[in-house]
């Protein structure tokens, strides 16, 4: 998806709160609007700054660019590795599938004719989800801007942020947070953290367990 167009004076913006110490502040997500690089609104998430700076605006469809204020990026992506066999690229994996424009992440995936999906189950990605391009186009889903992703390496790379509902087993989430990337499929943290208590990686088993 093309970029947003980010103006100087959001980009000033930009680099003053990711250089905050503000300690009231730090942590929290600033929606900003592209344009004028005002603040709009703040909040825990990128779905609660962007739900909030919506309302500010009196524009369901306003998008923003989202900064952790005192970090350098919203969500951060480490590469893992993980010891024992899961699969042949040494990752625990999630099922997914689409079903009716909607994402279904499952411990068995129906039989009728669905896109499937693999997600690796992530615990270096803080974030929720991260899907292609090409997925989340066939996918409900509400674009509502960008933040900042650290890499591997701690490369920083902008990516275009997504609000939509998924089912997880017989779980329905609201306004999960969608990040996107090329050729990636993975599920993270704070979606490990929503869904239970406990993740168990067997790799004895090669199970993966997501325990209440």
């Amino acid at each position: 998806m093309e970029r947003l167009k980010l103006s100087n004076k959001a980009k000033e913006s930009i680099k003053r709160l990711v250089n905050s110490k503000d300690s009231e502040k730090m942590g929290y997500i600033a929606a900003i609007e592209p344009q004028t690089g005002e603040v709009i609104s703040y909040g825990k998430s990128v779905a609660e700054a962007s739900k909030e700076g919506r309302r500010m605006k009196n524009d369901p469809k306003a998008v923003f660019f989202f900064v952790k204020i005192g970090y350098p990026a919203v969500h951060v992506l480490k590469s893992i590795k993980l010891e024992g066999y899961i699969d042949q690229g040494y990752f625990p994996k999630v099922k997914g599938y689409i079903h009716n424009r909607n994402l279904h992440l499952a411990s068995s995936i129906p039989a009728e004719n669905i896109h499937s999906l693999d997600f690796i189950a992530d615990t270096g990605f803080s974030g929720f989800i991260v899907l292609d391009t090409k997925i989340i186009q066939s996918i409900e889903r509400d674009y509502i801007g960008e933040d900042t992703t650290i890499l591997a390496g701690g490369r920083e790379h902008p990516v275009s942020v997504y609000l939509s509902d998924i089912t997880v087993n017989s779980l329905k989430l609201n306004g999960v947070e969608i990040i996107e990337m090329e050729g990636e499929y993975l599920t993270g943290i704070a979606l490990m953290k929503f869904i239970c208590k406990r993740a168990i990686f067997a790799f004895d088993k090669d199970e993966v367990l997501f325990e209440d």
